[in-house]
């Protein structure tokens, strides 16, 4: 896994492996989801070009690790 995912697993708590209900599952997930869109528009906002989406696209890619 991606240190970048990691990192934010953890910071949505995904160290604490043991959730009781989908609840608690769902709202891990939901928080952890919440995390990387924070990381993408932080990426973006933070970018001096704002008009390519190539670029952007793959500036989050670089910053997440993915490869397509």
């Amino acid at each position: 896994m991606n240190e970048q995912f990691k990192a934010l697993a953890l910071q949505a708590g995904l160290e604490q492996e043991r959730w009781t209900t989908t609840d608690e599952f769902h709202t891990f997930l939901n928080k952890f989801a919440h995390l990387v869109v924070k990381e993408c528009v932080n990426t973006i906002q933070h970018s001096t070009d704002r008009h390519r989406k190539e670029y952007f696209a793959n500036l989050l890619k670089e910053q997440f690790g993915v490869e397509s």
